[in-house]
């Protein structure tokens, strides 16, 4: 079972890191509400859950929104690790390279619907992690799937793509595009309540995946 103490401790890398704002949030939900998905940032809670499932050093993060994810994942990176943020909205962007400023993250404005022309601009290549914070339910079908399939083939073979949702309805489109799925959660301390969802891309031959009951821990991934 993944815990806190499986990880290793990152704290040698530097990170000037200011109070994430739920106001600066809240405003741009409300001039984007499709595109934030929440009109609260997400919990540190939540935060930590994703980034306990982190492995590797080299980690996509789509829609960052304004960093409560971000510090996290952060936190727990090693010091030559490193983050490519892409993030739709131009202020948030530009809010998140002024409030975490750390020589491991690089925040780059782009669309997730385009994400191998972003990554080829960044001339980043396939990554041990993507970490999602995009509303994939108030996307569009193709959308949603043009997105899947592209984090699912920016992925070293034993990647892992995390993403958190409101509920899970997506979980068969989850399935569809990735060879294994483990659902945590829900993560009760958080609004609203989350579930996280965990994409691995290596081969393997399993049973389906019951939806856990009631309990935030981590669910063993092999």
């Amino acid at each position: 079972m993944d815990t806190p103490e499986s990880f290793a401790d990152a704290g040698a890398a530097s990170t000037t890191s200011r109070w994430v704002d739920p106001f600066f949030f809240l405003g741009r939900a409300f001039a984007s509400p499709l595109q934030c998905g929440a009109l609260l940032p997400s919990s540190s809670a939540l935060g930590r859950t994703m980034a306990q499932l982190v492995r590797g050093q080299s980690i996509i993060e789509l829609g960052p929104g304004s960093g409560s994810i971000t510090r996290h994942l952060l936190a727990r990176l090693s010091p030559g690790g490193r983050i490519l943020a892409l993030e739709l909205d131009a202020a948030m962007a530009t809010h998140l390279r002024e409030n975490l400023m750390d020589p491991r993250l690089i925040v780059q404005v782009g669309n997730a619907s385009h994400l191998k022309d972003c990554l080829s601009t960044a001339g980043w290549g396939q990554s041990d992690c993507i970490v999602s914070g995009l509303p994939f339910q108030a996307m569009a079908p193709t959308q949603r799937h043009a997105i899947l399939a592209a984090a699912r083939d920016s992925l070293s073979p034993s990647g892992r793509f995390i993403a958190f949702q409101y509920g899970l309805r997506l979980l068969p489109t989850f399935k569809h595009h990735f060879r294994k799925v483990k659902v945590v959660g829900p993560i009760w301390n958080n609004l609203p309540p989350a579930y996280v969802v965990v994409g691995l891309a290596e081969l393997f031959v399993s049973s389906p995946t019951s939806v856990p009951k009631r309990s935030g821990r981590v669910s063993p991934l092999q």
